[in-house]
């Protein structure tokens, strides 16, 4: 979202050392949203596809780490 302000901000301030002539007229926040959580979505699958085709096991939740080798966590599973 930074970023989309960003690309406003440039085109109003340099498109003119372009020769163009922009007028910023109206902003879609709910395209921002959509865009952005879809460029999200792509990230994460191209992760999780990455990782399965390096046969990686992904466990989703939350662990610490106790020190430098060790991480604790707690697992709950319906049907083990």
């Amino acid at each position: 979202m930074w970023y989309g302000a960003q690309v406003a901000e440039a085109i109003e301030k340099y498109a003119p050392d372009y020769g163009f002539e922009v007028e910023l007229k109206n902003f879609d926040f709910q395209k921002l949203i959509q865009s952005r959580q879809q460029y999200i979505e792509n990230i994460h699958r191209a992760y999780d596809n990455n990782l399965a085709k390096n046969g990686v096991e992904v466990i989703k939740g939350f662990a610490k780490f106790i020190d430098t080798n060790t991480v604790e966590g707690q697992w709950r599973a319906n049907h083990c």
